[in-house]
């Protein structure tokens, strides 16, 4: 699986650089050498991301991290150039006749505007409040937190300014549904004197998501203690009359097959809340009197239009609440952000849900 991604990413990134290289060239309308400029920097950007996101897994220099987000940055703004890049194509191949200077121009424009809304989505989260009815749990207020990704990007600054938000809130519960880290192993520690500032009624609870475990489990369980979260894998807790059910990472794209769940009690007409970092398992959940599931993982495609890939993998389930009967679930579009701190037309989020 591994290979297969990496694979389809430098096939995606080689398109990104012949396609943004050839609408370029026409935008600065470039001499052979200015080409070669361009060429060279396109290349720089794409492998100075991948070099960079691979050392600051490992090192805590203060510089890589300087370049990882400046190559973050710079594939951010190169995704929306590839968009504009290949329409170009597509109008040359079908043989248009038009000002293909001033085509370039607008699609040089669109995307900057394209880049600098979604730096603004990023970068200034908002509180999403909804209401969802909780059979026996009335009253009560859970704040969820997903896809945080803390790292090299998202370091202690924008995590303190988040938890002074959600404590802000009051809840009596928060639930963090997983890529609470982003893979770097530089500084972890120092993650969880801040984690631990987190205040609610009753606990905090966490479930890993993909981002973790790559990471390790390991490597981050020392973290968690000692912010005083608590991490549920396949494994369920009853708290102030509300059975938590915490499924650990499996599988990406697929149903889970009903996992074994330690400590499940049998149903008797309590609250059940299922914490899951992909949204789906919705028919085991709904047989098992879940009332409310929450989820996280798919960044509501991050980047516009990207909802539409998502979609192709989760369904309707993607993104925001779905209620059929007595069952709710809720994918958050998260808090953080993947690779480019981009997140156009898709605003980062806090969810606050009051119980009905």
């Amino acid at each position: 699986m591994g290979i297969a991604f990496f694979t389809t990413a430098l096939i995606l990134l080689s398109i990104s650089i012949y396609s943004v290289y050839r609408f370029l060239s026409v935008f600065f309308s470039a001499s052979q050498f200015g080409n070669l400029i361009i060429l060279v920097s396109l290349v720089l950007v794409c492998g100075g991301f991948i070099l960079t996101m691979i050392l600051s897994r490992f090192y805590s220099s203060q510089l890589v991290r300087v370049f990882y987000i400046i190559f973050s940055l710079a594939l951010g703004l190169l995704f929306y150039l590839t968009i504009f890049a290949v329409l170009f194509e597509i109008i040359k191949l079908l043989g248009i006749t038009t000002n293909y200077l001033l085509l370039t121009r607008i699609g040089v424009a669109l995307s900057l505007i394209l880049f600098t809304i979604g730096l603004f989505d990023a970068g200034f989260p908002r509180v999403k409040n909804i209401s969802v009815h909780l059979t026996n749990w009335q009253g009560k207020k859970i704040v969820q937190l997903s896809d945080v990704h803390l790292g090299s990007i998202y370091g202690i600054g924008f995590l303190d300014k988040q938890i002074i938000k959600v404590n802000a809130l009051n809840p009596d519960l928060i639930v963090i549904t997983g890529d609470l880290f982003d893979g770097t192993e530089s500084h972890l520690d120092t993650f969880g004197p801040e984690l631990a500032k987190l205040k609610a009624k009753n606990g905090v609870i966490f479930v890993p998501g993909n981002h973790d475990t790559s990471l390790g489990l390991d490597k981050i369980e020392p973290v968690l203690r000692q912010a005083n979260i608590l991490m549920l894998r396949d494994q369920a807790i009853t708290i102030d009359g509300l059975e938590i059910i915490g499924l650990d990472l499996h599988l990406l794209a697929k149903d889970d097959n009903n996992p074994a769940v330690k400590d499940l009690q049998p149903y008797t007409g309590q609250a059940r809340l299922l914490l899951k970092h992909v949204p789906m398992d919705v028919a085991w959940a709904k047989n098992l009197h879940v009332g409310l599931q929450l989820s996280g993982h798919s960044h509501n495609g991050q980047m516009f239009p990207l909802q539409m890939l998502t979609y192709l993998f989760y369904g309707k389930y993607q993104y925001g609440l779905h209620t059929d009967g007595t069952y709710n679930i809720y994918t958050s579009s998260g808090l953080g952000s993947w690779g480019p701190p981009v997140r156009t037309f898709n605003q980062a989020e806090i969810v606050n849900i009051t119980i009905s």
